[in-house]
């Protein structure tokens, strides 16, 4: 069993949030002249979920011995703000997710179809939408380098 802590303090819109040595900032506000500077927490789900992904899928085939040199993620997600804002009593969650993912490597098409049902099956973020109802989807692609 894993523990993990994250310590956060939020001022207005901003929050900061300690993570072991680091720091992580989310926000619903654009610094000007920044745009990227903090992640929404709704960009900090897909971002979580995309950085799950290319950590299982790079354990999952170091064990298999599959060349697996690049993955690159992309992962879009539609909710509807109102109901963060109170204007509606609909769910706050994502309505649905899709996800595209592109591999690098030396892996053959069959390597790849697997690689994708293993990181289905093994990512603890892709579970926890799954269990909390959100319809996801995923189209992975192979290149041969």
């Amino acid at each position: 069993m894993m523990t993990l802590t994250v310590s956060s303090h939020g001022v207005g819109v901003t929050t900061q949030h300690r993570v072991a040595d680091g720091l992580e900032t989310t926000t619903t506000e654009r610094m000007p002249g920044n745009p990227t500077e903090a992640l929404n927490p709704m960009e900090t789900i897909l971002a979580a979920l995309n950085g799950c992904i290319g950590v299982v899928a790079s354990m999952v085939a170091r064990q298999h011995g599959w060349g697996l040199q690049e993955i690159q993620i992309r992962s879009r997600g539609s909710f509807d703000p109102r109901a963060v804002m109170g204007e509606t009593n609909e769910g706050t969650t994502f309505e649905r997710i899709v996800t595209e993912v592109s591999v690098k490597g030396t892996l053959s098409a069959h390597e790849v179809t697997l690689l994708a049902s293993e990181v289905e099956r093994r990512c603890p973020v892709q579970t926890l939408l799954r269990r909390a109802g959100v319809p996801t989807e995923s189209t992975w692609r192979g290149a041969v380098s």
